[in-house]
């Protein structure tokens, strides 16, 4: 079952990386050389004016003080209005903070505008 799974994401990878609508961004930083965060942000056009969208934080290196390392993510549907100023976004959010026995699970909807 794995296999199969392994070969359904290479194939739809694959296929959303040659129509150019599919885009990821890594990065990563180093806070005081001893704190360091990941962060991942994906999208996929559907559309001129949807696309969903994954953003992912992992940060590390964060002592009890400051609440432990912690996971946060969001997956959401993305509908841009005929001006393309404004956008509105549902879905779901996701956040663990081990060191605190904290795992929250989030219905999210959100509206931005662009200013510039």
């Amino acid at each position: 079952m794995r296999k199969v799974l392994i070969s359904i994401l290479i194939l739809v990878s694959s296929i959303a990386l040659g129509q150019d609508k599919f885009s990821m961004t890594v990065g990563s930083e180093l806070m005081n050389f001893e704190r360091q965060n990941f962060i991942i942000d994906t999208n996929y056009k559907l559309g001129d004016k949807a696309s969903l969208s994954s953003w992912s934080s992992y940060a590390t290196g964060r002592d009890a003080q400051m609440g432990g390392n912690y996971i946060v993510s969001a997956n959401l549907i993305n509908f841009k209005s005929n001006e393309n100023r404004m956008t509105y976004s549902t879905g779901y959010q996701f956040l663990s903070i081990p060191l605190q026995n904290i795992n929250r699970h989030s219905f999210v909807i959100k509206v931005s505008y662009k200013l510039f």
